[in-house]
């Protein structure tokens, strides 16, 4: 009996073995889904990831081209002020000297406006004298 209980007791045992090795099978398989599992999550972070670093590369260029942009606009501002200044200059130069000599111009004619003014007024005088003169002089002929 000793003999039938050390089969049953060996029989157990391999059955109990069986068992841990149906057990350890399905952890690994467990365990190798999970790797799998975690091998497809690594792949779809890393396309993420690729595309994360796409998308800063790209809006990298964009604020470059921005960047670019801003100093032409800085650079033509620059431009613009110095044209202005230049302008100003040239104004000042040219066109108040000009203001200036059609004022003196003015000034010029307007004397001579008031000489000749003067001389119609002596002449006026003249005549007046003459025609009073003419008239004494025919009143005394009569």
């Amino acid at each position: 009996m000793e003999n039938e209980k050390f089969q049953e007791l060996v029989l157990r045992k391999l059955e109990e073995n069986e068992q841990f090795q149906k057990n350890t099978l399905n952890q690994f398989e467990l365990i190798n889904k999970k790797f799998e599992e975690n091998e497809q999550f690594q792949k779809s972070a890393l396309k993420q990831f690729e595309l994360i670093n796409k998308r800063f590369e790209e809006n990298e260029q964009f604020q470059n081209s921005v960047l670019k942009q801003m100093q032409a606009l800085t650079q033509g501002q620059a431009r613009l002020e110095t044209d202005l200044k230049k302008l100003e200059l040239k104004m000042e130069n040219e066109v108040i000297e000009r203001l200036r000599g059609l004022y003196d111009d003015r000034e010029v004619r307007n004397e001579k406006l008031d000489k000749i003014e003067q001389r119609l007024t002596d002449i006026e005088v003249d005549t007046n004298y003459l025609v009073l003169k003419v008239k004494r002089l025919e009143m005394m002929a009569k």
